[in-house]
């Protein structure tokens, strides 16, 4: 987000798109101008309302599933029918929703990181946080060394690697800061998938020592 994207473009090719670049192709992308006029306020209220209803029924998932996987199933639905509104027309037309929902976003990152103790982390778990900093950092250069063999930008490397090491609900502030939206889709569900492999890995790894520690 800083000068992450300058220097992996040593390495690998800048993104592209329809002939512009990035940082111009929408100059109004972190603008909240306008936001509460009435009929933007009014098309915002709908979209909420209908995020509001979509994410209700993702919460259904813990009703029927179990906790191990209600998670996953209601991460899997809240974006699958996301993605789905998203091409009916009268969605598509509302204004500023990226907006509004990249606030919410900030709200959600405000809070996560106000609960953060990184004295008490330091002091309970000084190798884990060694073990977790060596690992971000061998994926990271991982993910460059696969990106430079097959040829991706730098944009789609930043936005798949905060997907997949963080959580798909970082990747339009990402986006946001990269001044690429066309990636916040691809990066979701970049990070839907990794949680879905992960989760599954990381169950099947906690039996897998569990059985060899019995």
């Amino acid at each position: 987000m800083t000068v992450g994207r300058r220097v992996l473009e040593l390495f690998l090719p800048s993104f592209a798109a329809g002939g512009a670049s990035p940082a111009g192709k929408e100059p109004d992308f972190n603008s909240y101008a306008g936001i509460f006029a009435g009929p933007t306020r009014v098309g915002l209220a709908k979209a909420l309302g209908l995020a509001v209803l979509i994410f209700a029924a993702g919460g259904l998932a813990f009703l029927v599933f179990p906790e191990d996987a209600a998670f996953v199933v209601a991460i899997l639905a809240i974006s699958t029918l996301g993605i789905l509104f998203s091409f009916i027309p009268a969605v598509r037309s509302i204004r500023m929703t990226y907006q509004l929902g990249n606030y919410f976003i900030l709200i959600f990152c405000l809070v996560v990181s106000s609960m953060a103790d990184f004295n008490r982390l330091v002091a309970t778990a000084p190798v884990m946080l060694a073990y977790v900093a060596f690992t971000v950092l061998v994926c990271l250069l991982l993910h460059v060394a696969l990106a430079r063999i097959f040829r991706i930008d730098a944009d789609t490397v930043i936005i798949t690697s905060v997907a997949g090491i963080c959580s798909p609900p970082l990747v339009p502030l990402v986006a946001s800061a990269l001044k690429n939206r066309e990636l916040v889709l691809s990066g979701v569900i970049t990070g839907i998938i990794g949680w879905v492999v992960g989760t599954y890995l990381g169950i099947a790894m906690a039996y897998i020592l569990r059985w060899a520690g019995a």
